[in-house]
């Protein structure tokens, strides 16, 4: 970790530390007296600070704490100064131990306190230590006026870690409000929280923003639009991968799949059905008995029996099943295409279905709409040996041989 800035606040301190210096912000007077002998060797431990000169400038600092008869204020300056040295030698533990007894001095003008305890979090945070850290960025924030987006987001940060999310919601949205334009690490930060407690509004607003500000970040997409759902708002959820789509966002098979469930789900099958036969055509989905099944599906709830057939035909050859021919033969037989529904029983018959004499019963209306009583007689009997179509299959056979007697 390296502290330029923070070093650059130490220069600040010490130009600060005049001879004599004074402070009357308490009702009880405090004198901040810093003698010219001691600021002098101070001010050269920051200039070796400066130049990364971390050996002379611990030594110059060591010196000047050396000395007897320090007051309160010159060895604060002291602790302060060799704490940044530790930190701009990555010595996070140490120096945050000495930072600290800086500031318990409490030999510091009020608003240099007040940065001290804010690095000292810091320094914690990058020693792997959320709990201390959350713990000074506590005291930081009973008297930190206006802190800004950056500030909040670190605060953030440590509480996240230590997974107390509510309280890293609260000072992440106060850094949002801080911010005329807030951060994507911070919206992402406080993103991640909501998302933890389940806060699926909050989540959708950040989410929003997000994709307003990179439109090209598919997974926000995606993302915000499985928050509306966990609203059970799947309206707003299939409107936000709609827009994905038409905005070039989306590009695996598996998210124009989904879409295309998705208006099913929400039924605009007419809609699905246009959408998955383009993205066939364009070969940005795979001709796959799942996707030519999801075709014909959305063709038949749209109600378009013209569309459906050739989608059935295509998915039925790719099916491991007889399910779609099946299908594809009640089509043709409600078309009156008795022939065809034939056909598709037979290759329905001949894949596999879980209610063959379903299949049968098809078969024997067919034959007896085209005059066959015979065949018709004989499919009718083969259905019979299937429970769920043993009924129905008995009552066509009586009634053909009724009709074949006259009565």
């Amino acid at each position: 970790m390296r502290i330029s800035i923070l070093v650059s606040g130490l220069l600040v301190a010490l130009l600060g530390a005049t001879p004599v210096h004074a402070e009357e912000e308490e009702e009880e007077k405090q004198s901040f007296t810093c003698r010219p002998e001691v600021y002098a060797r101070l001010v050269k431990a920051q200039e070796a600070l400066n130049k990364s000169e971390y050996v002379k400038a611990e030594e110059l600092a060591k010196k000047v704490g050396r000395r007897k008869k320090l007051n309160n204020h010159e060895e604060s300056l002291v602790l302060q100064t060799l704490g940044y040295i530790y930190a701009g030698q990555e010595k996070m533990t140490k120096a945050a131990a000495t930072l600290q007894k800086a500031y318990d001095l409490k030999s510091l003008p009020k608003p240099t306190l007040q940065s001290l305890l804010y690095v000292i979090g810091q320094l914690h945070m990058a020693n792997k230590a959320p709990k201390k850290a959350v713990a000074v960025f506590n005291e930081w924030l009973k008297g930190a006026k206006n802190p800004s987006g950056d500030a909040m987001y670190t605060v953030a940060a440590a509480n996240y870690q230590i997974k107390d999310f509510r309280a890293a919601i609260r000072h992440g949205e106060r850094g949002i409000k801080a911010s005329k334009k807030p951060k994507d690490s911070l919206v992402r930060l406080v993103l991640a929280c909501h998302i933890e407690v389940k806060s699926w509004k909050n989540a959708a607003r950040l989410l929003t923003l997000l994709v307003e500000r990179h439109p090209e970040k598919k997974n926000d997409w995606i993302q915000l639009s499985a928050i509306y759902s966990e609203m059970n708002d799947e309206k707003r959820a299939l409107a936000v991968m709609e827009l994905a789509y038409q905005m070039g966002v989306l590009q695996k098979s598996s998210e124009f799949v989904q879409l295309g469930q998705r208006l099913l789900s929400e039924e605009v099958p007419l809609e699905a059905a246009v959408l998955i036969e383009k993205l066939l055509k364009e070969q940005k989905i795979e001709n796959n008995d799942k996707n030519t099944r999801l075709l014909a599906t959305a063709w038949l709830q749209a109600r378009d029996t013209d569309k459906a057939i050739p989608a059935l035909e295509k998915a039925g050859k790719l099916a491991k099943d007889g399910e779609l021919y099946m299908r594809l033969a009640q089509l043709e037989l409600e078309r009156e295409k008795f022939k065809d529904a034939i056909e598709a029983s037979k290759l329905a018959l001949k894949k596999g279905v879980k209610q063959p004499g379903q299949v049968h019963m098809l078969v024997g209306i067919a034959e007896h709409r085209l005059g066959n009583d015979g065949r018709a007689i004989k499919a009718f009997e083969r259905a019979t040996k299937d429970q769920s179509a043993k009924r129905a299959a008995q009552n066509w056979i009586k009634f053909i041989a009724s009709a074949a007697k006259g009565g």
